[in-house]
């Protein structure tokens, strides 16, 4: 098979976008776990995060299924598995101690330098990490990529094995799947309504809001999680689609922007009413679109007072005396104010230990917990009780529902079950079985219309390349050729670098240019140099490669 110029420019172009996508976390508003400058940050950038995270790492597994399936064709199942512990699994094992360490002390300086500490003094407290666990590896952080990919890439190949040993026609190309596969260059609309509406199904069915969000997709043990396997089945879904694709290489010339480009509005227009919905509404599953849209909510759906009330009397606050520690408050963290830790401080006005915040909350439906010194001693309902809004999750929640007037809720014992301290019950701190049933099939339903539009971006962004990109580049080439290394080394650039002029009060933009040239030359540059035609490219592509650009 002659190479595939379009899918390696692809492949290069997906990664660099990987890297400023991590580098634009140092200037978005939203808190991503980077360390942020608060007087230097823009949307743009928090914009920019979620358009770019919504089709990315979908678009890399497409891409690793489709060359998944070459490399079965070329070395068979037992080859194929043996070369991706290699090339795969074997590089993560050994690289993933240096750049845990890497990313841990960029992460610590990166904090520092944003706190206004000295640039000597953030490098020397950022050491501490030697000190402690924390340059242990305990998750693969970004490297969860070659976890998933490799136990993707054994599970394939053995699936394949078995099938074919069990099949006399053992071209993919005929079978039933090979077929729908290729409705997405035969009829092109049917074909993407069949990816757009078989993807969105499988997350709605999951109630998996993103393939890549919310906890443990990046743990080592990701089976062990219920959120790591539907992560490693959501991103499944386009390696399975990849490798049929390989079969159906032929048809990728009847791509057509023009087609493609038409679904893609066709999309849009069908998911407008989960935008409208959450205009109107303000019932996401996700707080970040929340937080976005807030000022649109309140002007159609004007917030109403809601008074919330913990009664502190059976808490023995001699504790704080006998550890020596401070007691700063009593705090209500909750859907509405991001579980900010001491947003919202309540008070004990009348000196009965009653403690009381009178907040604005928007309808819809609103979790909540009380917490004493931020997260350091949390108040919540017993778990799998009927105040229990959350059965299952980590922390057990408080739920109630704001409609259309002002609400003050029953006080709520601090031991945490579902009564007052006298024991009487408490009715309004749940919700009831038909909002539940409302709460989750309108969270399903969001999550159907919201990932919808995924296959299209894919679809229309492997169409532009095709048709952009069918002869061989030099540079493209070369940049692909890096992606590995880049792709292994850049995340402590994109902490370390940022956080080089977190002190500085240049204009963010200039900042997010200037770092995204210095991570980039320097990822390049140890590629060039350090990796191209060494025992280190061997190790990660299989191959040394001449230091020159050649075609």
């Amino acid at each position: 098979m002659k190479r595939l110029h379009s899918l390696d420019a692809m492949r290069a172009v997906l990664m660099l976008l990987g890297v400023y996508f991590h580098l634009a976390h140092a200037y978005t508003p939203w808190p991503m776990g980077w360390s942020q400058n608060p007087e230097t940050v823009s949307m743009f950038f928090g914009i920019f995060i979620g358009s770019s995270n919504y089709f990315r790492m979908h678009a890399f597994f497409m891409i690793a299924g489709f060359f998944g399936a070459l490399l079965y064709e070329r070395k068979a199942a037992r080859g194929m598995i043996v070369n991706r512990f290699k090339r795969i699994f074997l590089p993560l094992i050994v690289i993933i101690w240096p750049i845990w360490i890497s990313i841990r002390f960029s992460q610590e300086f990166a904090s520092y330098q944003a706190k206004g500490v000295g640039f000597i003094n953030s490098l020397e407290n950022s050491l501490s990490i030697f000190k402690s666990l924390e340059i242990l590896p305990w998750s693969t952080q970004h490297l969860w990529f070659l976890n998933f990919l490799f136990f993707m890439s054994v599970f394939a190949f053995s699936a394949k094995y078995f099938y074919d040993r069990s099949k006399k026609e053992k071209n993919s190309q005929n079978g039933p799947f090979g077929k729908i596969i290729a409705l997405l260059f035969k009829r092109q609309w049917l074909g993407i309504l069949l990816f757009c509406f078989f993807f969105s199904m499988l997350m709605g069915l999951m109630g998996k809001q993103r393939a890549q969000g919310e906890d443990h997709w990046w743990e080592w043990l990701w089976v062990f999680y219920p959120n790591g396997i539907k992560s490693f089945i959501a991103f499944g879904f386009f390696y399975f689609i990849g490798w049929h694709m390989y079969y159906q290489r032929s048809l990728l010339d009847k791509l057509s922007i023009k087609k493609q480009f038409f679904m893609l509005m066709i999309c849009y227009s069908f998911t407008l009413p989960a935008n409208y919905y959450l205009l109107r509404q303000l019932n996401s599953p996700y707080p970040e679109h929340n937080e976005m849209y807030k000022e649109y909510a309140d002007k159609y759906r004007p917030p109403r007072d809601v008074t919330f009330s913990v009664d502190m009397s059976q808490f023995d606050f001699t504790q704080f005396e006998k550890e020596k520690s401070e007691f700063r408050g009593v705090f209500l963290l909750g859907t509405f104010n991001n579980y900010c830790d001491d947003c919202d401080k309540m008070e004990d006005e009348a000196g009965d230990l009653i403690y009381t915040k009178t907040i604005k909350v928007r309808k819809g439906i609103h979790k909540f917990i009380f917490t004493i010194n931020g997260w350091e001693s949390i108040s919540a309902p017993v778990a799998d009780s009927e105040c229990d809004a959350a059965p299952g999750h980590k922390y057990n929640i408080y739920a109630m529902e704001v409609i259309d007037q002002d609400v003050v809720l029953d006080t709520v014992c601090w031991l945490g079950d579902c009564s007052d301290c006298s024991g009487n019950q408490v009715y309004n701190m749940s919700l009831t079985k038909s909002q539940n049933f409302k709460r989750e099939l309108i969270g399903r339903f969001y999550i159907f219309l919201f990932n919808f539009m995924v296959p299209c971006f894919i679809m229309l962004i492997l169409t532009l390349f095709v048709k952009l990109y069918h002869s061989e580049s030099k540079r493209m080439r070369y940049i692909s050729d890096a992606s590995y290394w880049v792709y292994i080394i850049h995340l402590p650039l994109t902490h370390f670098i940022p956080g080089l002029f977190h002190q500085s009060n240049m204009n963010v933009f200039l900042k997010f240019t200037i770092s995204s040239i210095i991570v980039t030359f320097i990822c390049f540059s140890s590629y060039h140099y350090l990796v191209r035609s060494t025992f280190i490219g061997k190790f990660l592509n299989g191959r040394r490669y001449p230091k020159k650009i050649t075609n």
